[in-house]
């Protein structure tokens, strides 16, 4: 080619590029817009709360771990004793590391947006990937389709570490590219970075940094100037591995126990060839229906399309060792799959994306026309399934966590800090992740947990409650009640006989466009029990109704007592006892 035609191409292409990379950019702002239509400062979720109030621990002591100081003190379902009271979390601290940065930095309120703002920041990763691989053109339609992934959306919003995952893993993935391409010890390090703090987020995320190990060593074992490279990946894979490992000594004694053990896992509980025998239909299922959708059989493709090429196996390969160990690994996970199972494989998403990219690229060198209108069909295909679905999806999170959020602000605005706040625990899930107010739970009354009052009953039982909970408050602060007369009725009958109520504020809590149909409709129990249909093996803190679904149920019962109230409590002089308000 002549020096002209080819200075004509290179800058036609850099214009090409350039263009491209302002594309991405509206590309994420749109998406993070989109997301933020439905965004609420708020939790929901069961998990959310071991990893949001673990965060608040990790930023304002420095110890993860909850020491109560009232037995009536509420703690969420993912915690467990560690003796003395004193509570650990389940969950690994690599997300509530990068919470507890974001409240130092910001607040409280900036947890809430940390896992839509990684989840938007994954579509640039995607972006990156595919151009430095294939072009910016379908770097550009990798981003866009991750973005139109419902699962993607709507976990943008549930307070779990699948998006962290995801992100890790994504924005490792091109870290691990351009150390590759140039040979840079600086990006070897960030990907080692990237690949170790994986496995502080969540332990089986491991295998994603062997897959990066293994494809670092596969192009670069052979050329002696890039073993600094090599070095400066595993020690930044190690840096974090070994903090975990510290952090899990600390916690639990040893750096062989984790937050899972608490509850029985263990290897021989976790993975069973009979459960991968039963439920990896359902999984590849789900990847169809609700996960990748077009993308998961074009990218299927694209990885074996990729490994059959001499100049690209290594790239096949990678993508392969990325979404296979994992996507068997949780198959053979003993838990009834429905539909919140596919964010075990949530990180694996964008490698379809890349992956199926892969394939319309290549196929693009001979037929560029049809290569391109295939991505575009592709594209189509994906939003018009993908879009409505992240609507829905996200609306019906939203509806919930807007009225989580209206209540954390009457809160905000009526309770002062450090008073003591009775409240139903799913008032309590949210406004624990403040760590403002001293939150007494109601379930203490309730014997579906750990029973702290042994056979009491009556106004035995609310006595004993309201005397832990003025105990706690002591004498310089003051008591409140978030709750309603219908839903706590024996609670509130004995206040009323004993307390001067104060009312305070009134807060509706139904979702909106919601009416008490609906509400019995969401709140009805399960045709069938999951637990009498389960195979033997299937453990039992496994069992259907999913956790998700637990929650779910809480909620509405809770918006079924619309409206609450805010009361302060005030005790009455004895000689007042039995007036009636």
């Amino acid at each position: 080619m002549p020096d002209g035609e080819h200075a004509e191409s290179t800058g036609a292409r850099a214009r090409w590029d350039a263009a491209a990379l302002v594309a991405a950019g509206l590309l994420l702002a749109c998406h993070f817009v989109f997301l933020m239509h439905y965004y609420e400062p708020a939790i929901s979720t069961i998990d959310s709360h071991g990893y949001f109030v673990q965060a608040r621990q990790l930023a304002d002591t420095g110890d993860g771990a909850v020491d109560t100081e009232s037995r009536v003190q509420y703690v969420g379902r993912t915690w467990k004793s560690a003796g003395r009271g004193r509570y650990v979390s389940m969950w690994p601290p690599g997300l509530p590391l990068v919470l507890a940065g974001a409240r130092r930095a910001f607040g409280p309120g900036a947890m809430f947006l940390v896992n839509p703002v990684l989840a938007t920041l994954c579509l640039l990763a995607v972006f990156l990937v595919g151009r430095a691989w294939f072009g910016a053109g379908w770097g550009l339609l990798g981003a866009a389709l991750l973005g139109c992934l419902p699962f993607v959306n709507e976990h943008a919003f549930y307070g779990y570490s699948h998006i962290a995952v995801m992100f890790f893993m994504v924005w490792g993935l091109f870290f691990t590219v351009q150390w590759v391409h140039t040979r840079g010890a600086w990006w070897a390090l960030a990907a080692g970075v990237c690949a170790g703090f994986l496995a502080c987020i969540r332990y089986p995320a491991a295998l994603f940094a062997v897959a990066f190990g293994v494809y670092g060593v596969l192009c670069l074992a052979r050329d002696r100037r890039a073993w600094p490279g090599l070095a400066a990946f595993t020690l930044g894979a190690g840096v974090p591995v070994i903090e975990l490992c510290i952090y899990n000594g600390r916690v639990f004694g040893t750096f062989g126990i984790t937050g899972y053990s608490l509850i029985g896992y263990s290897p021989t509980t976790l993975f069973k060839w009979e459960a991968f025998k039963v439920f990896a239909p359902a999984y590849v299922q789900q990847l169809l229906a609700v996960g990748a959708g077009y993308a998961f059989v074009l990218g299927v493709a694209g990885i074996v399309f990729l490994c059959a090429q001499r100049a690209q196996w290594r790239r096949g390969l990678l993508m392969g060792l990325l979404v296979l160990p994992a996507t068997l690994l949780y198959m053979a996970y003993p838990q009834m799959p429905h539909e919140q199972s596919m964010r075990f494989l949530l990180p694996t998403l964008p490698v379809y994306v890349i992956a199926s990219c892969g394939l319309l690229a290549g196929y693009a060198k001979e037929r560029p026309i049809a290569g391109a209108a295939l991505g575009g069909v592709l594209l189509v295909l994906t939003a018009a399934w993908g879009m409505p679905l992240s609507v829905k999806k996200m609306q019906a999170i939203g509806e919930r966590q807007a009225v989580l959020a209206r209540v954390a602000r009457e809160v905000k605005r009526n309770v002062p800090r450090g008073s003591v706040l009775i409240a139903d625990e799913m008032a309590c899930h949210d406004l624990d992740v403040y760590g403002w107010w001293r939150l007494a739970c109601t379930t203490a009354l309730s014997r579906d947990r750990v029973p702290l009052y042994g056979d009491s009953r009556g106004d035995a039982l609310y006595e004993a409650f309201l005397a832990d909970a003025g105990a706690w408050a002591g004498s310089g602060r003051d008591m409140y009640w978030l709750g309603n007369d219908m839903r706590s009725r024996g609670l509130a009958e004995f206040m009323r006989r004993h307390y001067t109520l104060d009312p305070v504020a009134e807060i509706p809590v139904m979702p909106a466009g919601w009416d008490k149909d609906m509400l019995r409709r969401a709140t009805a129990p399960p045709e069938q029990n999951a637990r009498d249909a389960a195979p033997a093996w299937v453990a039992p803190y496994n069992m259907s109704p999913a956790p998700e679904e637990f929650m779910e149920r809480m909620f509405y019962d809770f918006a079924g007592a619309s409206p609450v109230r805010l009361y302060k409590l005030t005790r009455m002089p004895r000689a007042e006892k039995g007036a009636d308000q």
